[in-house]
């Protein structure tokens, strides 16, 4: 005979009673800690009372009621529950006077939980894997790599700044730790500034701003692992990675010029033989570039040298002909 089964019809109903509560509990933790972005240890939220309120009876009460068992045996069941260590127990009195009502509070052990799933065949929920982000890190995250450099600054006001995630949140993406490994995924950067900022009640000015910026890391962890977060949590306002088009500004590293598919980077090519580029300007004085061409105009310009259509357009913008140019 199993453990479920030594247990009479008065102590099964209790427990389906118990846990339907504990479950209901649980749910409501992880989305109030989901909207402040914190957790609390257990023993904050796992207990469950039973006892009468202003305005009735509290849901476990209520529901045993419903069943027809609450009596005076209710204290000895809950005892026996307890001392087979599927509960907590814990009574006080409503007040301090001899025959108050006692309060009683209720808590499902481990053990007591794993019983109640096994025997209405209950799955456990899958636990995330080791590295994971949470709902409000991922947000965070998703913040940071919109801002992008600008970064999230400390501001509480600011609208898209610091004041979007709590300071223990972006401890999480700081010290973000991968195979034993720090890989933070986001970090402080300083950027030239006055700015006041009040501490301990006086202000003092500083020549910096320090914002909070997403790290290189950062950004390719949030390209690998998009679509996972996005099933994970789909409330998230998490923008593909090709949607931004600064990402795919900042990730562009081209030397000298726009190289066309294939070709290979200027400095791999053998050193041209005129002292000026194609645009009349003399290379000590190039302009960096650098340009992404959308799927469209790749298309568009599929058959014509992208390069000198490049010059020709800036040549063009910053009105420079050869003529001004050996000028």
């Amino acid at each position: 005979m199993d453990e479920w089964q030594q247990l009479n019809e008065r102590q099964q109903t209790y427990l389906r009673a118990i846990f339907v509560q504990d479950q209901a509990q649980e749910s409501n933790e992880r989305l109030r800690a989901a909207m402040d972005q914190r957790t609390r240890p257990a023993d904050e939220w796992r207990w469950v009372l039973y006892a009468n309120t202003e305005y009735g009876h509290t849901p476990l009460k209520q529901a045993l009621k419903d069943a027809g068992m609450v009596d005076p045996g209710t204290g000895s069941t809950f005892k026996a529950l307890e001392e087979r260590g599927y509960l907590l127990v814990h009574s006080e009195g409503a007040t301090s006077h001899r025959r108050s009502e006692l309060i009683v509070n209720v808590r499902l052990t481990t053990k007591g939980r794993r019983l109640v799933r096994k025997a209405q065949d209950i799955k456990t929920p899958a636990r995330l894997p080791t590295g994971t982000l949470r709902e409000w890190h991922w947000r965070a995250l998703c913040r940071g790599y919109v801002r992008g450099e600008e970064g999230m600054g400390y501001d509480k006001d600011e609208q898209d700044g610091f004041g979007y995630v709590s300071w223990k949140t972006c401890l999480r993406l700081r010290d973000y730790r991968t195979h034993g490994e720090e890989k933070p995924l986001i970090g402080e950067k300083r950027f030239p500034g006055e700015r006041t900022s009040p501490v301990g009640g006086y202000a003092f000015k500083q020549d910096y701003e320090a914002r909070l910026c997403i790290t290189d890391f950062g950004k390719q962890y949030y390209r690998e692992n998009w679509q996972r977060y996005r099933d994970l949590y789909p409330t998230v306002n998490a923008p593909a990675p090709g949607d931004l088009r600064c990402e795919e500004q900042q990730n562009l590293e081209q030397e000298d010029q726009v190289s066309q598919p294939g070709e290979q980077p200027l400095s791999q090519q053998e050193e041209a033989p005129s002292p000026r580029h194609a645009g009349g300007r003399p290379r000590k004085d190039r302009v960096r570039v650098n340009i992404k061409l959308t799927p469209r105009l790749q298309q568009l310009t599929e058959n014509i040298d992208r390069s000198q259509l490049i010059i020709d357009v800036l040549n063009t913008h910053f009105g420079i002909t050869e003529e001004r140019a050996h000028n």
